[in-house]
Formats: C-alpha cells, sequence, structure tokens
C-alpha cells in the first residue's frame, strides 16, 4: 500500500510539471515576460516551502552566511537562467517542442556521453568519425 501513495505522488508531481509548460504559454500569450513569469513561479515556490517549513520544524536556513551566499549564487546562476531561457523559448515555438526538447536533453546527454566513452577504445573509433557520415 506504501508504494501506491509513492506511484500516486510521482503522477501528481509529473502532472503539475507538465502543466506549467501549458500556463506558461497562456501567460506569454496574455503579455506577460518571461521574467515576469520566472518571478511569478519563484514568489509561489517560495510562499509554499516557508509554509511547509513552519508547518513540519524544517529549517529553511543554512548554517553559515558563506553557504547561504553559496546557495543564493547556485539558485541565481542555475535556477534562473534555466527558466527563463525556458520561458522565452516558448515565444519562438510550440509548448509541446518545448516540452520535448527540455525532456529529451537529459538523454541526448547521456547519449553524448556514453558514444564520447565508447569512442576512447579502438574497437568503437571507426563508429565516431566522419567517415561513416561521409558515405552516406
Amino acid at each position: 500500500m506504501s508504494s501506491l501513495k509513492y506511484h500516486i505522488v510521482a503522477f501528481v508531481v509529473v502532472a503539475i510539471w507538465g502543466s506549467t509548460f501549458v500556463f506558461t504559454k497562456m501567460l506569454l500569450l496574455a503579455g506577460l515576460t518571461p521574467a515576469q513569469i520566472f518571478t511569478l513561479r519563484f514568489i509561489i515556490a517560495y510562499v509554499l516551502l516557508l509554509g511547509y517549513s513552519l508547518t513540519k520544524r524544517f529549517r529553511l536556513f543554512s548554517d553559515s552566511l558563506k553557504d547561504e551566499l553559496l546557495m543564493l549564487m547556485l539558485g541565481i546562476s542555475g535556477g534562473t537562467l534555466y527558466f527563463l531561457t525556458e520561458n522565452s523559448a516558448m515565444n519562438y515555438t510550440t509548448t509541446t517542442n518545448t516540452s520535448l526538447i527540455v525532456s529529451l536533453s537529459a538523454c541526448i546527454w547521456l547519449i553524448r556521453k556514453t558514444s564520447f566513452f565508447l569512442c576512447r577504445s579502438e574497437y568503437f573509433a571507426y563508429f565516431c568519425t566522419i567517415k561513416p557520415i561521409k558515405q552516406l
């Protein structure tokens, strides 16, 4: 019974994550900019996380100011750039294309990394060169 609970939670998370693409496109068509949408998403997430931390006695801040500043910089450089580029991409393509590119980027990276390490051996070197492409 407990594994069913985790499956339901996973389904809800995937459904919410998938619906954010549609809502982002709707907000862009309504006239909001990608930066405004990112700010709204950040505020909503912050309020929900703050509410959760207050009810569960969850520690919200780091041990030191140095760790807090590091987390701030990581959030700005990683999350901000990701969501701004994702929201900006919605202006130039469809929601379906954006969600497929985001979903498949991990798979594409895995294939590229695997082929790089396979090409380091002599057996697979032929498949990673330009020769097979020129023969087409």
